[in-house]
């Protein structure tokens, strides 16, 4: 079956503008910056930064502002047991995802770099910190000392379904108002890095309702603090409007490239590469595949000649003529 899986690409750090712009925005909404707690903030941000990904962060929505400046980006939550909601469409309940947090982690206090961090005042603190992207939010949790949990559970809200794929990656599947299965968001494989920049052992499990990263850092040899990273994306297109992501795999790959191999049309093609999705999905998701066939061709017949290679699609869900297709692309599978 079709994993509707998203990718998103780590990129260089936060510009200043962006800086800038966090600023303007958090003084309005009563989120601590450049105030209480600063320091310890950027001192949380430094330790992300030096064993994380590099990331371009961009300015976080809080819970707290009276209106959303993009109805594409999560929003968090001022208090730290409050949850992450991820952008909705189509008149659906937003999906959430709560934070790993106790009553004894402070209100969010945001770095210079835009990280939002929530410090653990218990003299075992385990600090978490959370940074938005561009179609996507990445939830960190800083592990100070071996007596620290190794598991660290996100509640997740009733109207979604997780799926743990091979990779260890989680596929987050919910309904739309026709019953069928859509995308409401992807978690990455996930990972933990010591202050070493070694990596220490990780994994999800899914209990209940709940996702629950382990994390085996009580091992001989780990650097403190430790880094353990969830980075949850969801999909867009041009950066704001609501789309389906699919990921095929090697097997759907080779069978919608047979059928290139063989001349056959984009409606044919269509057909096959959207026929695990029905109602207004599958309708979209055929119309899109014919938009994007003349240029997709190429990538279509890549992917099936590479082994290792398979199909990657977006399409605009609800429709919308003019952001319909984001391309059919050949990535590793």
């Amino acid at each position: 079956m079709i994993q509707r899986r998203i990718h998103t690409g780590y990129k260089p750090r936060l510009a200043a503008i962006a800086l800038l712009s966090a600023s303007m925005v958090l003084a309005s909404v009563g989120v601590a910056h450049a105030q209480d707690g600063q320091s310890d903030a950027d001192e949380v941000a430094a330790e992300v930064a030096a064993v994380a990904p590099s990331l371009e962060v961009t300015t976080p929505q809080f819970d707290s502002a009276p209106t959303p400046v993009s109805n594409a980006d999560a929003i968090l939550p001022v208090s730290a047991e409050g949850s992450v909601e991820l952008p909705s469409s189509g008149g659906l309940e937003a999906v959430t995802i709560g934070l790993p947090a106790t009553s004894a982690h402070s209100d969010a206090v945001v770095a210079e770099d835009g990280t939002a961090v929530y410090k653990n005042d218990s003299a075992l603190a385990t600090d978490i910190a959370v940074q938005s992207f561009d179609g996507g939010v990445r939830i960190q949790t800083i592990i100070r000392d071996s007596s620290a949990d190794t598991e660290y559970s996100f509640q997740l809200s009733s109207n979604v379904t997780p799926v743990i794929n091979e990779d260890g990656s989680v596929f987050l599947g919910r309904s739309d108002a026709e019953g069928q299965t859509i995308s409401a968001g992807f978690i990455s494989a996930p990972w933990a890095a010591d202050a070493n920049g070694e990596s220490v052992a990780t994994h999800f499990e899914i209990r209940g309702s709940a996702l629950v990263q382990v994390v085996e850092h009580d091992r001989a040899g780990v650097a403190y603090p430790v880094v353990a990273d969830p980075a949850v994306s969801y999909c867009t297109l041009g950066g704001w409007y609501p789309a389906q992501c699919f990921k095929y795999t090697r097997a759907e790959t080779r069978s919608a490239g047979a059928l290139a191999a063989s001349g056959a049309g984009a409606a044919v093609i269509a057909a096959d590469m959207c026929k695990s999705a029905g109602g207004p999905l599958g309708v979209a998701c055929k119309a899109a595949v014919a938009v994007a066939f003349t240029a997709g061709i190429t990538a279509i017949n890549s992917a099936y000649n590479t082994p290792g290679k398979c199909l990657a699609f977006t399409f605009s869900f609800p429709a919308v003529a003019q952001f319909l297709a984001g391309g059919i692309r050949s990535e590793n599978c």
